[in-house]
């Protein structure tokens, strides 16, 4: 498996988006900031967990949703880490298609 493979996984079962925080400090008040993130979200956990061997990075959760209770687990690849986001854009953004590289760019702040 390599970056190319990574980035079809990502096309068909990933997501780029904004994920936010908020916090509440008694010196500065409320405090909220986003930051870039990626996630793979698919039922087969192996897929998942190739996932994140190829990347070198990211975590994995078993998600606590379902639409309906005959639907299978899912598992969720995440990586939000500025450098881990900022090495794994490096890596597949050539392989990807121009609809995601205009999401990429949306939510990527350039200097």
């Amino acid at each position: 498996m390599n970056d190319a493979w990574l980035a079809g996984i990502i096309e068909g079962e990933g997501y780029f988006g904004l994920m936010s925080r908020r916090y509440d400090s008694k010196k500065n008040g409320t405090v909220i900031y986003s930051y870039p993130m990626c996630k793979v979200v698919s039922t087969d956990e192996d897929v998942v967990n190739t996932v994140k061997e190829v990347a070198g990075f990211g975590y994995i959760v078993k998600s606590k949703w379902k639409a309906q209770e005959h639907h299978k687990d899912q598992w969720v690849w995440t990586v939000a880490a500025r450098k881990d986001f900022s090495e794994l854009i490096e890596r597949i953004y050539p392989f990807m298609h121009s609809r995601r590289k205009a999401k990429i760019d949306e939510i990527v702040v350039k200097p």
